[in-house]
């Protein structure tokens, strides 16, 4: 439906003004509840798809979870040979004396040291 206002009186205005208003009443359901159809739909398709997304996290952190606890099962019912040897402190590892550092190297690293805070203050 067209609507033609060509003259600016003020009674053309207020025949114009009173058309819309008529056909926007003739077609206000209408259209609203168009509009409030489309809006549930998406609002429906929007929280299936949330409450499928957070069950399919919520099952793979479960299997991950079951799986970590079976791993952890396994371990402990089979432990490896490597765990079972008790471990040796690096103090009884042999060639593992201290060593005496060259104190021309000592003096290096100093003057690196002193140098490096002189230059980023």
């Amino acid at each position: 439906m067209q609507i033609r206002c060509i003259t600016i009186e003020k009674s053309t205005l207020d025949i114009c003004y009173f058309k819309i208003i008529m056909i926007l009443k003739a077609h206000h359901f209408n259209i609203e509840f168009a509009m409030n159809s489309e809006i549930s739909a998406q609002l429906t398709e929007a929280a299936t798809l949330m409450l499928v997304g957070m069950g399919f996290v919520f099952a793979f952190l479960t299997l991950l979870i079951g799986g970590i606890k079976a791993i952890e099962l396994f371990c402990l019912k089979f432990p490896s040979a490597q765990t079972a040897a008790p471990a040796q402190t690096r103090k009884t590892l042999p060639g593992n004396q201290p060593h005496k550092t060259d104190p021309a190297t000592v003096a290096a690293i100093s003057a690196a040291i002193h140098l490096h805070r002189q230059s980023t203050k």
